[in-house]
């Protein structure tokens, strides 16, 4: 951005917005002071297979898991993610305040603000999909704090400034 700006091709109000695509599922975890913690780990990262069948336990089987967020578990997500860092990283997770999806820490980077939206959202594996807000159901089953988790917003909302 300071390159295109600093050709003078474009000038900083002629810019109206910007758009932020994602890839994929990967999990940023931030402090209290919104700094990295750990490097995020991202979707193809597959060590969360027994997080992945605690979930599904957690949920009441893999049929009341799709039926609360309709997504079955799967080891890309970032709930297993999430679960993971609590059980092998204590000493992470007791930092823990935000967990972000890579696109969402580069919006937080830029504005201040947490938050994402909900196509992306769906793939965290804590988004109840049909009622497109986070899955407080599934969050208390898990013993996850719903303030770990940015606002979620429809994907043309403006989330930040």
């Amino acid at each position: 951005m300071k390159q295109v700006l600093a050709s003078g091709s474009v000038k900083p109000s002629d810019i109206q917005g910007i758009g932020l695509s994602g890839q994929m599922h990967g999990s940023v975890f931030l402090d209290a002071d919104g700094q990295v913690i750990r490097p995020a780990l991202l979707w193809n990262d597959q060590r969360t297979a027994a997080e992945c069948a605690e979930i599904e336990e957690r949920a009441g089987g893999r049929e009341a898991l799709i039926r609360l967020v309709a997504n079955p578990a799967l080891t890309g997500f970032t709930a297993p993610k999430i679960l993971w860092v609590r059980k092998h990283e204590p000493g992470n997770w007791d930092k823990v305040r935000q967990v972000l999806l890579p696109k969402d820490y580069i919006r937080y980077r830029l504005t201040g603000t947490y938050a994402t939206e909900v196509s992306d959202a769906s793939g965290t594996l804590l988004l109840d999909v049909a009622n497109r807000r986070w899955s407080s159901d599934l969050l208390g089953r898990l013993d996850l704090d719903p303030s770990l988790l940015p606002a979620c917003y429809e994907s043309p909302e403006v989330s930040g400034r």
